[in-house]
């Protein structure tokens, strides 16, 4: 059983970016099926590895999407997928350090809030925009991936979807 069901409130109009918001959600479904079926930790190395790929991939696609518009705020976004990408880098070291008491119910309570507060809510304001300005849906060129993480914690690597 899924925690969190795709719903039309997670949609902000844009096929690419609520592709990857179904993507985080079904992550999100994974981690809480590992949870609840006591498959974690051993699942969490993998769901690192995601979460940092969809940091780099989505957040670039995402800020590329509010600057072709003119998103009034574009920086206080960036700067959420900033501690978002450096909240997970961070869970992820105390994986690797083998600090996994905890880690999956933290894990799974950041994603879930990530989803509720910042795609509801940061996202929706975006979608407001969006539809207030009836903006054209070309697609935009994807950034770099190299922002607001150092190298050393890996986000110097190509964006690959896993």
């Amino acid at each position: 059983m899924a925690l969190i069901e795709w719903n039309e409130e997670f949609r902000t109009g844009i096929d690419q970016v609520d592709s990857d918001h179904r993507h985080l959600l079904d992550l999100l479904n994974n981690v809480y099926e590992s949870f609840t079926n006591r498959l974690y930790p051993s699942k969490l190395g993998q769901v690192f590895d995601e979460l940092v790929n969809y940091a780099c991939y989505h957040f670039a696609t995402e800020g590329e999407w509010m600057k072709s518009v003119g998103y009034p705020r574009h920086i206080e976004h960036t700067q959420q997928h900033d501690e978002f990408a450096r909240r997970v880098v961070e869970m992820q070291k105390s994986f690797a350090a083998g600090k996994t008491g905890g880690l999956s119910l933290e894990v799974l309570t950041f994603m879930r809030n990530w989803l509720v507060n910042h795609i509801l809510e940061s996202d929706g304001q975006f979608r407001a925009f969006v539809k207030g300005k009836k903006a054209a849906r070309s697609k935009p060129a994807v950034a770099s991936c190299n922002r607001g993480v150092a190298a050393h914690d890996r986000l110097d690597r190509p964006a690959r979807r896993v």
